[in-house]
């Protein structure tokens, strides 16, 4: 099987991201907006437990505080 390589910028510009918490279930239900192709596109969103989507803003700060 060949591996192929994309040329260009291989994601997609967040354009927001709406969040839910379901304190009932404790979980948070993420549903982002995204640009591409000259569109704004939705998605169905996801959920995620409250520790998973502490972790995840985590990541999501230390990627954007980290230099580069």
């Amino acid at each position: 099987m060949e591996v192929r390589q994309l040329a260009g910028r291989t994601y997609f510009a967040l354009t927001r991201c709406e969040v839910d918490f379901n304190q009932d279930l404790n979980k948070l239900t993420l549903l982002p907006t995204y640009y591409a192709f000259g569109c704004e596109y939705a998605n169905r969103g996801f959920i995620l437990d409250r520790d998973d989507a502490f972790k995840l803003i985590a990541a999501i700060e230390k990627a954007l505080s980290a230099e580069g």
